[in-house]
């Protein structure tokens, strides 16, 4: 023994074992069942609806320049102190005679103008009269239509407004004013407008303006509809009813407000307004030089900073180089720094909508609205506030203004410093969207949903004009976008879009990746932008990044999801996509497959998947195209990938594929073939959900383009459950009676009033019976057929085998064939996957499958519905016309004339069925994608994993410690419980220990009796909460339970049978304060009662037991965000794995498989090997022995071995396998091998490196063949250790054939398990006692310290008492054990 301890401390004392004692072991380890598709609902997300995009958008096209200027006269009641202003447009009015300064005037303002907006149409109108301006009005209004009309209104020469609403224009001789009412402009302008008053007083005129609109309306509505503005009235059509007016809506600027004046000071044009508004950039550089002039440098109320540039006079000024539209100029560059930080105010400070009507509907009422706020600024600090409709808030102070000035005093130092000629001037760009980028990057540093939005989101916009710095523009934008769906509609809501769109024209290769990037972002918040790319012909660009093999995968991959988004339910969309070759371009994208394949691949497979799906969604032309490309062979090949996400892709693609709405010979022929690779390469070996719900909706399209023979398939299988019903009861069937009641002409009446499709066999079946037969025809009635046809009869009700009806892999297997080729083949395996499908034990899986099902019952109960009316007719014509010509010869008998056929058209097939995977997956995109994971050591979830880890290899390193010796006698008891009130007695247990935490599982059969709670646990057993009595129906449950056994809390429970997705849940309460689970009885909905009014259906009625447990990702705690999962494998061949929820007491199902089997099984076990993720998987049904390896990263098993097993010891008869599969075991010291014991007391070695035919490189036949291998464990010192029924145990070396060390206890044993680290082995005999052994022989534990355990329960006296399960803890020297009757005991080694 001392060799043997010597060769266990040389195999921990490697450097893979080195490592398994340190923490930094299980921060490597991967975790299962924690991906996103595990965690989060299978759901798109809701994103609020955008606004950002303008319903409609406007031009101004006429512009009416009214100017009442009167050069060289005064207005009366207002008085000029001079010097005063006289400037008008920049014309001094005095230098010139008094027409020719009008006309000058004139002509500056409508240039001014036409810089802003150069394809409008102009009209002067100069010192006019009331006529005049009428007729101006009328005639812009009219050319203009329903567009915008501006009036700009110059008052300086003529009084101030009136509080009557009246502006003041001149009579024919210019020797009088006379009014104008705003009412009367507003009838000729018409709406929509925009007006501009530059006159004292102005506040005055938009006060009058609405009031007369409400006016209009009111006026509109007391003459019943027929008044109204001229806006709109143009385009009506005569005697419809014009719309009400909308005068209110227009917009307004106004020099200032009422009871003001405008600034006088001689430096300072006249028409001070009018200059911010038509000349911005000139008039801010002057108002900036006088700023800095008159007060020092410094004014207290607009926070200026003093000029940085001595010597600059108002002259410097007007010697600014350059071009407006020019921003390579200093005049360019200063409008371009203007537009950007006039933006930034406005959409810092006005709502969303308002900054949308005002900045973004019309270019040249945003720029009138850009240079508002400048003149407000200005014109505030001469102590005159501007007015607009809509109002405006203030924003004379914003922050963004001090940046103007610093904007401006860079390019004034620049003329002074180089004071040379304009010609020669060289200027040098300002650095303002350089720090602006700068300052926006330092917000996206700590930037989020709850901080304010960044104030330099508008300027980045602004510097995508730019080439200088237009890349990392994009890369911040970027940045930005991937915040989230609320970062994509504040960038949408700032004007971002026209820009991006504009820039897909660009052939410049580094922007490619940035722009997919940011088009991904926006097109997964906001779909509708795929008619831009369309209209635009943008499709194109994203289809050459997808067959790019320059760029990375993770951008080709965002042109996929462009694309996708390009084609999804959008008809134009995909023409366009099929005519730019998008199908072979996807394809040759699938077809790349590196040496080593990585998440970035595994998603462009994926989207390529589903870009071809919803190219061809409803869509023959480009189903076609894929036909002549092999697409359904290509993509068949992404059946087999390992991602499971990429498969449900691969199967929507499929999916989508056969769901045609042409139907040919080579179309049928083609979905048949697609159909069945689906099933071939899927129906059995997977395990994700995802994937199977993916199976069932694309079966479901098969379906419903084949509807009529899956009817007849539904049909039959319904007949022969009747048949098998009423031949359990020793009864005639109704479908007996009516064929012996039947004859040939009855048969062919039949047939011509059924379905062309229908086969005879399916007509005979639902045919009505002949002549004569009343009372059989009684019997066999349509209400009593549709009852027959709505009720599952289960094979067990009538005494028959469990397998009568097949399993899908019976159903393939050439001895069905007789059953499969009476009505289809393909499509009776189509149909019996679906009701396997239906029995699959995740709900989303069974659901989608029972909506199929019941959807065709239903057409096969009308369809005979309607073949019970039909030959009804057609017997009562026959009788009348066989009356009719017995009674009279001669009359003559009525001809029937012949009814056409009636044609119907191809109707497009609506789903029964869909998933939300494809809403799922396009979430993914509008959540943050460039992640940088951070560990933060103080991170409380950091902080509690850490420690957990730790404590992980603390209790490995203790565990070595006590493996070179033997530990001592488990003898101190730490639980002892009975659940005899609730365990259902004689029902098979299983116990399994968490390897690290304090939790012990124990599941198996448990039963509640009728009307009544259930009983109490002893000891300090702790309950779930509830509030009441309740009562609860006699139901088997199959329930695992969570104990913490340090102070044995009862954590959590879980009832299998209240899991399925047929039965309904409402809580109880439970009076017992110790109830060791809540009690659920099952509320029976309408649909149940039926089915529990049936006895037959009612008899089969079984939830699963368990009989195994398994501990996934064990590294990790329960209440750690990766979390461990409790993996239970039924007897249902369903594997089930839960979060154990210690807060709610409630298990909530992560996923479930099914192992491919319909039917109950023998024995089912399982062992997880964490490191390699993989489960292997043994259980006998039938005549077969199953053995699988799941592999459970990829979701999918890997390696069936079960026949090579069975090749290795078949009998004389050819066929049968006698071996049956007792238990297994496999450990990380050898993780491509693992050992198998059978009931013929063999062990076997078995390695998944090499063929399944030769995968049973050992095996060791030393015990007695009459004995069965109770149970097999590898060890860490690669070492197998079995033991029989028989009480002996034998150690194995990997590297011998004959056993190295045999100890024999001459105990009949129950239960048996092997301690995997520690030299213990604990046997369960059929008396109730429990007996625990060393390596050497040694007893560790006395058998009537189980009896004094359990003496206190007073149950040692009943009969058929035994030991049904004993479990050793991983690590620690504990064992477990319950017997039959519920006695649960937990045993330690004292220390």
């Amino acid at each position: 023994m001392a060799s043997m301890d010597r060769v266990m401390e040389l195999n921990f004392r490697s450097t893979d074992e080195e490592s398994y004692f340190q923490e930094t072991h299980d921060w490597v380890l991967p975790h299962v069942f924690q991906d996103p598709r595990h965690v989060e609902k299978i759901q798109g997300q809701e994103v609020p609806p955008q606004g950002w995009r303008m319903k409609e958008r406007m031009k101004t096209v006429s512009v009416a320049l009214v100017l009442c200027l009167n050069v060289g006269v005064d207005p009366p009641g207002l008085i000029k102190l001079q010097p005063c202003a006289r400037l008008e447009c920049w014309v001094d009015p005095l230098s010139l005679s008094p027409q020719k300064a009008l006309e000058q005037i004139g002509q500056n303002l409508q240039k001014q103008y036409e810089r802003w907006q150069p394809r409008a149409r102009y009209k002067q109108s100069l010192d006019p009269t009331v006529d005049e301006v009428k007729k101006l009005c009328v005639s812009l209004r009219r050319n203009a239509k329903e567009e915008r009309v501006l009036f700009h209104y110059n008052g300086h020469g003529v009084p101030c407004p009136t509080t009557n609403g009246e502006v003041w224009v001149f009579n024919r001789n210019y020797t009088q004013y006379i009014p104008l009412s705003v009412y009367d402009l507003q009838t000729w302008m018409g709406y929509p407008s925009i007006y501009v008053y530059d006159c004292n007083n102005a506040g005055v005129i938009i006060k009058s303006f609405h009031q007369f609109a409400e006016q209009h309306e009111r006026e509109y509505y007391s003459e019943g509809g027929n008044a109204g503005g001229s806006g709109g009235a143009g385009d009506s059509t005569r005697g419809s009813t014009p719309p009400p007016p909308n005068y209110s809506s227009c917009i307004q600027l106004g020099a200032c407000s009422d009871k003001q004046v405008l600034p006088m000071n001689p430096d300072l044009p006249a028409d001070l307004f009018t200059a911010c508004l038509t000349t911005p950039i000139r008039m801010a550089l002057r108002w900036f030089v006088l700023q800095n002039q008159g007060n020092g440098g410094v004014d207290k109320k607009l926070g200026f900073n003093k000029l940085l540039s001595e010597g600059i006079t108002l002259d410097t000024v007007e010697k600014v180089p350059g071009q407006l539209n020019d921003r390579r100029t200093m005049l360019g560059e200063l409008n371009w720094i203007f537009t950007a930080i006039t933006d930034t105010i406005a959409w810092n400070i006005l709502p969303r909508a308002l900054f949308q009507k005002l900045f973004r509907q019309d270019l040249l009422v945003a720029s009138l609205f850009r240079n508002f706020l400048l003149a407000e600024r200005i014109m505030r600090s001469y102590d005159c506030t501007p007015v607009s409709s809509p109002k405006l808030p203030p924003t004379s102070h914003h922050p963004m203004w001090h940046a103007w000035d610093y904007a401006l005093d860079q390019c004034l130092s620049q003329l002074k410093k180089q004071d040379a000629p304009i010609e020669q001037f060289v200027h040098i760009p300002s650095p303002f969207f350089e720090e602006q980028l700068t300052a926006f990057e330092v917000w996206l540093t700590l930037g989020n949903e709850k901080r304010n939005p960044p104030e330099q989101l508008p300027i980045v916009l602004q510097v995508l004009l730019s080439q200088v710095h237009r890349v990392r523009a994009l890369e911040l934008l970027g940045k930005f976008l991937d915040l989230g769906w609320w970062a994509v509609n504040l960038a949408l809501s700032v004007g971002i879009f026209p820009y991006v769109l504009k820039l897909l024209q660009s052939s410049a290769k580094e922007l490619r990746p940035l722009l997919v990037f940011i088009w991904a972002k926006i097109l997964a918040v906001d779909q509708t932008c795929q008619t831009d790319l369309v209209r635009d012909g943008s499709h194109k660009y994203f289809i050459q990044m997808v067959g790019d093999n320059t760029l990375s995968y993770e951008y080709r991959t965002m042109g996929v999801f462009v694309l996708s988004n390009i084609v999804r339910n959008y008809t134009q969309g995909q023409q366009a996509a099929l005519q730019a070759n998008s199908i072979a371009t996807c394809l040759l994208a699938l077809e790349e497959i590196p040496a080593q394949s990585t998440q970035s691949i595994s998603n462009l497979h994926k989207w390529v998947c589903i870009c071809l799906g919803l190219t061809w969604q409803d869509f023959p032309a480009a189903r076609w195209c894929g036909v002549r490309d092999s697409a359904h062979e290509k993509i068949a090949v992404i059946l087999e990938h390992e991602n499971p996400e990429v498969r449900a892709a691969a199967v929507f693609a499929l999916g989508s594929f056969v769901n045609g709405m042409e139907r040919t010979e080579h179309s049928n022929s083609i979905d048949h073939s697609v159909v069945l690779t689906i099933l071939n390469k899927l129906a059995d070996n997977e395990a994700s959900a995802l994937v199977r719900q993916e199976v069932v909706v694309a079966l479901h399209n098969f379906v419903l383009v084949f509807e009529n023979h899956f009817v007849s398939v539904c049909e039959k299988q319904l007949a022969q459950q009747q048949e098998l019903y009423c031949a359990g009861l020793g009864i005639m069937s109704p479908i007996n009676l009516r064929r012996i009641s039947s004859n040939s002409a009855r048969m062919r009446a039949l047939a011509a009033a059924g379905n062309s499709n229908l086969t005879i066999t399916g007509a005979e079946a639902y045919g009505s019976n002949a002549a004569g037969g009343d009372s059989m025809r009684r019997v066999a009635s349509s209400s009593s057929l549709s009852n027959l046809m709505n009720v599952f009869i289960p094979p067990a009700a009538v005494g028959l085998p469990s397998n009568a009806l097949q399993s899908p892999r019976e159903a393939s297997s050439p001895s069905s064939s007789s059953t499969t080729s009476s009505v289809g083949g393909i499509y009776t395996r189509v149909w019996t996957y679906l009701v396997s499908y239906e029995r699959d034990p995740h709900p989303g899986v069974c659901i989608l499958a029972r909506s199929v099902i019941e959807y065709i019952k239903s057409k096969a109960f009308a369809k005979s519905q309607n073949l019970n009316k039909s030959f009804q007719a057609r017997e009562l014509e026959s009788s009348t016309e066989a009356i009719c010509k017995s009674t009279s010869s001669t009359a003559s008998t009525p001809t029937r004339v012949s009814q056409p056929p009636v044609l119907t058209t191809p109707v497009p097939i609506t789903p029964v069925i869909a998933t939300r995977y494809i809403n799922w997956c396009w979430s993914q995109f509008s959540k943050p994608c460039n992640i940088v994971e951070v560990v933060d050591p103080q991170d409380p979830a950091v902080y509690t994993r850490n420690w957990v880890y730790n404590r992980n290899a603390k209790v490995r390193r203790d565990c070595f410690k006590r493996v070179k010796n033997f530990t001592g006698k488990i003898e101190e008891q730490v639980v002892s419980k009975n659940l005899n009130d609730v365990l259902r007695p004689g029902m098979n247990t299983t116990v399994c220990f968490h390897p690290y935490e304090n939790l012990v599982v124990v599941g198996g059969g448990f039963t509640l009796e009728s009307g009544s709670a259930p009983g109490s646990v002893s000891g300090s057993l702790s309950s779930l909460n509830t509030g009441g009595v309740g009562q609860s129906v006699v139901v088997d449950k199959s329930v695992f339970l969570v104990f913490e056994y340090d102070d044995t809390t009862h954590l959590s429970s879980l009832n299998l049978s209240s899991n399925s997705p047929s039965t309904s849940q409402a809580p109880t309460n439970s009076s017992n304060p110790q109830s060791p689970f809540q009690v659920q009885p099952r509320v029976i909905n309408r649909t149940e009662i039926e089915h529990v009014n049936n006895p037959y259906v009612q008899s089969s009625v079984s939830a699963p037991t368990i009989t195994c447990l398994e501990w996934l990702n064990p590294q990790d705690s329960i209440v750690t965000p990766t979390c461990s999962l409790l993996a239970a494998g039924c007897n249902d061949a369903c594997i089930r794995v839960y979060k154990p929820c210690v807060e709610s007491k409630n298990p909530s199902l992560v996923t479930a498989w099914s192992l491919g089997n319909m039917n109950r099984v023998n024995n089912l076990l399982m062992k997880y090997e964490h490191e390699q993720q993989r489960l292997v998987v043994s259980y006998h049904g039938g005549r077969n022995t199953n053995v699988g390896v799941w592999d459970l990263g990829s979701e999918r098993m890997v390696r069936e071995i079960g026949a090579a097993v069975g090749d290795k010891i078949k009998s004389d008869n050819v066929g049968t396998i006698d071996f049956y599969v007792t238990c297994l075991d496999a450990h990380r010291c050898e993780p491509n091998v693992f050992v198998i014991g059978g009931e013929d007391g063999s062990v076997r070695l078995l390695d998944l490196r090499v063929p399944p035919s030769e995968c049973v490189t050992t095996t060791w036949r030393d015990f007695n063949a009459n004995s069965s291998i109770q149970n097999v464990r590898m060890r860490h010192d690669r070492s197998v250790v079995a033991g029989c029924s028989n009480g002996r145990v034998r150690f194995f070396d990997l590297r011998s054939k004959s056993p190295t060390k045999t100890i024999d206890t001459t105990v009949d044993v129950t239960v048996l398990d092997i301690h995997p680290n520690l030299p213990y082995f604990a046997i369960g005999t059929a008396s109730s006692t429990v007996n625990v052994y060393g390596f050497h022989g040694q007893t560790a534990f006395l058998s009537n310290s189980i009896r004094e355990g359990f003496g206190g329960f007073g149950r040692i006296g009943l009969a058929n008492n035994s030991i049904s399960s004993v479990a050793f803890h991983e690590f620690k020297p504990f064992v477990s054990f319950i017997d039959s009757y519920g006695h649960f005991s937990v045993y330690k080694a004292k220390k």
